[in-house]
């Protein structure tokens, strides 16, 4: 049998029997070719082959957008933005924002609006700001459930308070956007 085991870097980790390869940056034709993968040849299509033509020539034609676009998860939000914003954000904390944005809205943008309870976006993004945060202070990549409730429960804007439990809300962003994910049975960590 033949084994695959794939991760983000691991600092100073050795898998004995295993080959280490490293996923390289993709080229400008490999950004080129993911692209046009995404054409909807269909009558009236919101990625067409031209929008993918605009969309190839501003990639390259900006070196910090390009650098970003190396990354395929990256260049698949650089798609997904373009594509329901006709327009690239020129830094990378926008493009997350702009990303973030578009995928609270996912199944509201893909014509599905009853899969979503959590209706008010901004609520959801002001919490995951204030989780995310505190992340990144404790120097953390995932929680386990409990302290994860405890941190939305505690950051619960008002006008979710009373109708959604924290629990109802982490469900909710990880269903439908995927911005919080299990890692394992009892912890949580952000996508990206």
């Amino acid at each position: 049998n033949t084994f695959v085991v794939t991760s983000r870097p691991i600092r100073d980790a050795v898998f004995d029997n295993f080959r280490p390869l490293e996923v390289m940056p993709l080229t400008a034709e490999q950004r080129k070719t993911f692209l046009e993968s995404k054409i909807d040849y269909s009558e009236g299509s919101d990625f067409n082959a031209g929008k993918c033509a605009e969309l190839v020539k501003a990639i390259e034609e900006h070196d910090k957008i390009r650098t970003l676009a190396e990354n395929p998860l990256v260049l698949t939000f650089l798609y997904h933005v373009y594509k329901y914003n006709l327009e690239l954000p020129r830094r990378r904390v926008e493009l997350y924002r702009l990303s973030v944005d578009l995928m609270l809205d996912w199944n509201i943008r893909k014509g599905r609006p009853e899969l979503i309870k959590v209706k008010d976006s901004g609520a959801k993004r002001e919490v995951l700001k204030k989780v995310a945060y505190y992340y990144h202070s404790n120097h953390v990549r995932e929680l386990p459930e409990e302290d994860l409730k405890g941190q939305v429960e505690t950051h619960l804007p008002d006008s979710l308070r009373g109708n959604f439990t924290a629990e109802e809300l982490i469900e909710e962003i990880e269903l439908s956007s995927g911005i919080l994910r299990h890692r394992t049975a009892e912890t949580y960590q952000f996508i990206h």
